[in-house]
């Protein structure tokens, strides 16, 4: 299943609090990154709307990975004194819009 190609891993030391952040969608050396926020229903952790909003497209090099993007986008948007960060990736590629982000936002 699609769901088995796609790595949802932590960047940098993982937050305690973990229902807002960053998730950068990693395609070759480019990242489209996105802020994220976690909404729970009334019956607890098991029905949750995951918001997610694009923020911006970048390229990743040697001066700017995603340690480095994560601290820019921190500063820029400082509602948030620290966030979960994740890196989503797959093994293959696959469209973005149309299958990585639907199905990145069911598993993660």
């Amino acid at each position: 299943s699609v769901e088995k190609l796609i790595r949802i891993e932590p960047s940098g030391v993982l937050d305690l609090y973990r229902d807002e952040g960053y998730m950068f969608i990693q395609n070759d050396s480019d990242s489209n990154n996105y802020s994220f926020k976690m909404f729970f229903l009334e019956d607890g952790k098991s029905n949750r709307i995951l918001k997610i909003e694009f923020i911006e497209k970048s390229k990743r090099s040697l001066s700017n990975t995603f340690y480095s993007i994560k601290n820019r986008l921190i500063r820029e948007f400082n509602h948030l004194p620290t966030t979960a960060n994740f890196i989503i990736s797959s093994a293959l590629q696959l469209p973005k819009d149309a299958i990585l982000l639907p199905v990145a936002k069911r598993i993660f």
